[in-house]
């Protein structure tokens, strides 16, 4: 059902995504984590949204709390067409993407979070709203699409190129030129003198 709810709505749907709640369902988030740690479990997650959606990532706004944010960073970036937004100091990443869900269109949001105030958030607005596991189950499934259609296409621009005329004619050209490779002489194994006209008699002795 999700995956149907994907493909039917990929078009037109801007997903807000709780980033660092989407990092512990990955298992890249822990308490201890330092700042370089941090900066490679986003990275992490970047690069997981941007292979399994492409150009459709455009489409996806991830949301990092301020305590976390990296000092030489803007607050606002877009990192692989996807819209990374970090909270500003005052306000945690939650109120921002309450603020967010606000001012959406309800039929072309989804809420990416397990966190039972921004669900209950878009609920109250109208908007779809998927847990931190089914989305990432999702972008499996998108990453597979995407590698299955460049695997067919490439398939494709084989054959098309194996089926050109031109290219086993450019291929072999050098073949012509090959005295060894000439036509076969016709008659090479016939008995000319057959054809010399002078006929044996027969013997009436």
């Amino acid at each position: 059902m999700l995956l149907r709810f994907m493909l039917r709505s990929r078009r037109l749907m801007r997903y807000l995504v709780d980033g660092y709640n989407v990092l512990h369902a990955m298992g890249l988030l822990s308490k201890s984590a330092v700042p370089g740690q941090l900066e490679h479990a986003r990275q992490a997650l970047l690069g997981r949204i941007a292979g399994a959606l492409g150009d459709e990532a455009s489409q996806v706004v991830v949301f990092f709390d301020a305590a976390y944010a990296p000092s030489d960073l803007p607050r606002q970036a877009i990192v692989h067409g996807i819209q990374v937004i970090f909270s500003p100091p005052v306000r945690d990443a939650d109120t921002l993407i309450e603020e967010w869900i606000r001012g959406m269109s309800a039929a072309a949001t989804c809420v990416v979070s397990a966190d039972r105030r921004l669900q209950q958030a878009a609920r109250r607005k109208g908007c779809q709203h998927l847990s931190p596991e089914a989305f990432l189950e999702q972008l499996e499934k998108r990453r597979r699409q995407r590698l299955a259609s460049r695997s067919n296409e490439a398939s494709d621009a084989r054959f098309r190129r194996d089926a050109d005329p031109s290219r086993w004619l450019t291929e072999f050209a050098h073949l012509d030129q090959d005295p060894t490779l000439g036509p076969p002489d016709p008659f090479a194994d016939l008995d000319i003198s057959t054809f010399s006209g002078e006929e044996e008699l027969p013997d009436h002795q």
